[in-house]
């Protein structure tokens, strides 16, 4: 039985996928100065796209409407480290034991308030390391932009967690991305785009402007096909007789195909499911540009975590 109540914020929901994919997340970030450890030429960067206040508490319920997740009863009230908390950690840990950390801290959010939160608890825990951290407030589809755009990629490298909680993010966002230097890790709403993309009808008129703002162009409309089976290129008017296949497949192909029109190499995804196996969210990790000698530990670290959360 799962408990149903609303959260008061967007760093308030989650589950036992949304523990996953911090430990996932996690374990990357590890990897990751790992392989970097020789490439002293380069100054690391780590982004946290959505980076919210630090901590991640569980409630009952996020939404209340068609995108509303219900979560287990077990898990209502506990707290845990969010991503922008935990690359802070593996960094430390990694200089105090002679190794690399990152170099510059990019935290980018909304919210003023949790962004002055999050730096409250840098304060506290990682004081050493605040200099290092840049506080962005705004919508991250003009802040990630222009920071992607701001740092020298030939010379730097980097990775970059993009965690929204929902349809925030916009294709032009993603396309900024294109030859950055930098392995991401990017959560795709699986859940709340099936909800706009009814099985057996196109969808209301309403959703068509963000599905196109979320995919950067009309090409979702091929999902659907006549119920003869000759797929759609156009539209006429809505209730004309269509359908799309039931499941998450063809949504995800589509979505990774449009991935790999700006990415040099896409892994995944991992599907993060509910207790009672309902989609939520598609877990990716691409690299927009790189060696192949940069490819090669990419896509074994990736694809490794990427199964083993899968």
């Amino acid at each position: 039985m799962c408990a149903r109540r609303m959260a008061k914020e967007s760093n308030t929901f989650g589950g036992e996928w949304s523990i996953k994919k911090l430990d996932c997340v996690e374990s990357y970030l590890r990897s990751y100065l790992k392989v970097m450890m020789k490439k002293n030429w380069a100054e690391l960067y780590y982004i946290d796209a959505f980076s919210g206040n630090g901590i991640q508490r569980f409630e009952g319920t996020y939404g209340e409407d068609q995108f509303s997740i219900a979560f287990e009863d077990e898990l209502i009230g506990k707290f845990v480290e969010g991503s922008s908390m935990r690359a802070l950690k593996v960094s430390d840990e990694s200089e105090r034991s002679g190794e690399r950390g990152f170099k510059h801290f990019c935290f980018l959010e909304l919210s003023g308030d949790k962004l002055s939160e999050l730096r409250s608890r840098i304060e506290d825990s990682y004081p050493h390391m605040l200099a290092r951290c840049k506080f962005i407030q705004g919508d991250v589809n003009d802040t990630l932009p222009e920071l992607v755009r701001s740092i020298p990629w030939k010379e730097q490298r980097g990775v970059m967690f993009i965690d929204p909680w929902a349809t925030q993010l916009s294709w032009s966002s993603v396309e900024s991305l294109r030859g950055a230097r930098c392995d991401i890790w990017m959560l795709f709403p699986l859940g709340a785009i099936i909800r706009m993309l009814p099985g057996d009808h196109l969808p209301p008129r309403e959703f068509e402007g963000a599905l196109t703002r979320i995919f950067g162009d009309d090409g979702w409309k091929d999902l659907y096909r006549h119920e003869r089976g000759v797929q759609l290129s156009l539209f006429d008017e809505e209730g004309q007789q269509v359908s799309r296949q039931r499941g998450t497949k063809e949504l995800i192909d589509y979505t990774t195909d449009r991935l790999r029109t700006v990415s040099q190499c896409v892994c995944g995804p991992a599907e993060l499911r509910t207790s009672t196996n309902a989609p939520l969210f598609a877990l990716y990790s691409m690299l927009p540009a790189g060696s192949q000698e940069a490819i090669r530990p990419f896509k074994a670290i990736s694809n490794h975590l990427l199964k083993s959360i899968a």
